[in-house]
C-alpha cells in the first residue's frame, strides 16, 4: 500500500514541477524543477523496486526456505 501512496505523491510533485516549467520563470527555478523531477522519478522507481524485492523475498521464505 505504501508504494501506491508514494507513486501518487510523486505524480503530484511531477505535475507541479511541469506546471512551473511551463510558465515564464527564471532559469534557476526551471533548473530546480528539472532536478526535482529527476529525483522524484528515481525515488518512485526505487520504492516500487524495493516493494517488488520484498514481495519476492516473502514468497521465497513462505516456501520453507
Amino acid at each position: 500500500m505504501f508504494p501506491a501512496f508514494a507513486v501518487m505523491v510523486g505524480a503530484y510533485i511531477i505535475t507541479r514541477m511541469l506546471d512551473l516549467l511551463s510558465g515564464e520563470k527564471k532559469t534557476i527555478i526551471k533548473v530546480f524543477a528539472c532536478i526535482t523531477i529527476i529525483v522524484t522519478l528515481i525515488s518512485a522507481i526505487d520504492i516500487l523496486g524495493s516493494g517488488a524485492r520484498l514481495a519476492r523475498r516473502s514468497d521465497i521464505s513462505s516456501l520453507g526456505g
